[in-house]
C-alpha cells in the first residue's frame, strides 16, 4: 500500500471502466488504446495493491472483494482530478461541459452512441460519460460524481429527486437466425426454450433477484439449462453465433442488437409475455438528479428519457 502515491489517474480511469464494463477488450475500445496497453496497466494496479482485483471468468472478469471496495474511492478520487484540471484550465464560452450519466448496465452499450447522436445532432458542445449504476451510484449524485441515475427503485434520499420515467415492458427472446426456436410456433416457445442451453443476460428489475425463466421451468417439473451470465451487450452476440444458447434481452436493447447479422430478436406472443409476468413483474425506471446541484439541460434529459422508454434516441438536426 506505500505505492499508492505512484498511482496514475490514468490507470484509475482504467480500473473504472475495467469494474463497469467486465471486458478488457470493451475498456480499450472506449479510450481508444491497444489491448496491451490496457493489460500492463491492470497488471500496474495489481502490484500496488497486491490483490489479483479481477478475476478471469469464461466471459468476463469478476472483481475480488478489495477491488468492490475501491471502485467508488477511485470514482471519486478521478472526479477530483477533473474538477482540479478544470480550475488550473479555467473555463471559456467555448469549453465543453461535462455529463455523467449512470445507467443499468444493459442500457450502457447502446447509450454513449445513442447520446452522443443526439449531441452533435442537436449541436451541443458536451462531454458525455456513460456510467453503470450500481449501490454506489445515489451517493456519486450526491457527491458531484453524477448527473443522473436511472435506477429501478422508486429512492427517497434528502437533496435528490426521484422522477418515474417508464415501466418497462418485458423481454425479448433472442438467438441466432438459423435457430430451431424460430420454427416453433410463436405462442408456444417458452416450453421449447428448455431444451436448450440458456444464457442470462442479466436484465435489471428482469431477472437481477430471481430469473422468471426458472420459476416457469420448475413449474413445469424441468430444470433450465443455464451455461452462463453476462451484464455486457457487446459479449451475447459471439455468444449465440457460436451455439445453439438462448437468451432474453430488454426490448431497450433491441436498436444494439439490429447491427448484427445473423442474430434474430423478437417479441414474445401475449399468451407467453402474461406467462413471464406472472412470475416477475416488469421493471418501473426512475431518474434520480441532485436538487442542489446545476440542473441537467433538458435537452439531454429528454434523450436519456427516450433511451430508457424505446431503446433509442429520435432528434431532429439542429
Amino acid at each position: 500500500m506505500d505505492q499508492i502515491s505512484a498511482l496514475s489517474f490514468f490507470e484509475l480511469r482504467v480500473f473504472i471502466l475495467t469494474y463497469e464494463l467486465r471486458n478488457a477488450s470493451a475498456v480499450a475500445k472506449q479510450l481508444n488504446l491497444s489491448a496491451s496497453k490496457v493489460s500492463r496497466s491492470l497488471n500496474s494496479l495489481r502490484q500496488h495493491f497486491d490483490d489479483p482485483l479481477f478475476h478471469r471468468r469464461q466471459f468476463q472478469f469478476e472483481p475480488t472483494s478489495l477491488a468492490v471496495k475501491l471502485y467508488p474511492s477511485a470514482q471519486r478520487a478521478v472526479l477530483i482530478e477533473e474538477q482540479l484540471n478544470q480550475l488550473v484550465r479555467g473555463t471559456s464560452a467555448s469549453a465543453a461541459l461535462e455529463y455523467h450519466i449512470h445507467l443499468p448496465s444493459m442500457l450502457c452499450s447502446a447509450a454513449t452512441s445513442q447520446l452522443m447522436h443526439a449531441t452533435k445532432a442537436l449541436g451541443h458542445n458536451v462531454k458525455l460519460t456513460v456510467h453503470s449504476s450500481d449501490e454506489h451510484s445515489p451517493k456519486m449524485l450526491l457527491d458531484g460524481g453524477s448527473d443522473m441515475v436511472v435506477s429501478c427503485q422508486s429512492l427517497q434520499i434528502p437533496q435528490l429527486d426521484c422522477d418515474y420515467i417508464c415501466t418497462g415492458d418485458g423481454p425479448r427472446l433472442i438467438a441466432r437466425e438459423g435457430h430451431p426456436i424460430w420454427q416453433c410456433p410463436e405462442d408456444d416457445r417458452l416450453s421449447k426454450i428448455l431444451d436448450y442451453p440458456f444464457w442470462v443476460t442479466s436484465i435489471t428489475g428482469f431477472n437481477s433477484k430471481a430469473d422468471p425463466m426458472e420459476h416457469f421451468a420448475m413449474e413445469r417439473g424441468r430444470i433450465l439449462n443455464k451455461v452462463g451470465s453476462s451484464n455486457l451487450l457487446s459479449e451475447v452476440p459471439s455468444i449465440l453465433l457460436d451455439s445453439d444458447a438462448i437468451s432474453f434481452v430488454s426490448s431497450h436493447t433491441i436498436s444494439f442488437f439490429n447491427d448484427y447479422p445473423g442474430i434474430r430478436c423478437e417479441e414474445f406472443a401475449a399468451n407467453e409475455a402474461e406467462l413471464l409476468k406472472q412470475s416477475l413483474k416488469p421493471a418501473n425506471y426512475y431518474a434520480l438528479t441532485s436538487q442542489t446541484a446545476s440542473a441537467l439541460p433538458l435537452w439531454l434529459r429528454n434523450a436519456v428519457y427516450q433511451l430508457v422508454k424505446y431503446g433509442s434516441v429520435q432528434v431532429e438536426s439542429a
